[in-house]
């Protein structure tokens, strides 16, 4: 499979305090989705995240976890939202199953 691009997004090794994430998610990683979506809706692109990060943008800017959710189905339109919560969350249990200890199963999952 070809990506164009490959972003990683991780609040918790930004150097950043937590009154800035809201601003940092809308400011960059909201802008990654919403531009690949408008300028470019054909490419492929990773947007990959820590547990901490997806935490914190499912806290702080539900509407952006909903843009994510919505590029992620935008390459499998059978998928439903529910779907793509269960395909993340295998993502995180492969990890933590492999030893990754920094990887948490966010709230909204449980």
């Amino acid at each position: 499979m070809k990506y164009v691009a490959i972003f990683h997004a991780n609040l918790n090794y930004a150097y950043l305090t937590p009154p800035y994430y809201e601003r940092t998610i809308r400011a960059s990683y909201e802008r990654i989705i919403d531009t690949f979506r408008d300028k470019c809706p054909r490419a492929r692109y990773v947007f990959e995240a820590s547990g901490y990060t997806i935490d914190q943008i499912a806290k702080l800017t539900p509407d952006v976890l909903e843009k994510l959710y919505d590029a992620h189905r935008e390459y499998d339109t059978a998928q439903t939202k529910e779907d793509a919560r269960r395909k993340i969350h295998a993502i995180y249990e492969e990890y933590t199953r492999r030893g990754a200890t920094r990887i948490t199963t966010p709230p909204w999952f449980r």
